[in-house]
């Protein structure tokens, strides 16, 4: 699915469960900024804008909600 977007610019979020390195080179190829936190067993965590992140998680919620 990300392949077909147009995602140049743009910021993707998303949880744990996608933090997989072909979808972060995807991601980086297309220049688009992935907001992943690293999975827990990552020997080397990368840096998350946690703030948008949590952004996120309010939308999960509204969601839920309807």
């Amino acid at each position: 699915m990300l392949q077909d977007m147009d995602l140049a610019g743009k910021t993707v979020i998303a949880d744990r469960g996608y933090d997989m390195n072909n979808i972060l080179e995807l991601i980086e190829k297309q220049q688009a900024i992935a907001v992943i936190p690293s999975r827990k067993l990552r020997k080397v965590q990368r840096k998350c804008d946690w703030w948008l992140y949590k952004e996120r998680h309010l939308v999960e919620c509204l969601f839920n909600k309807l």
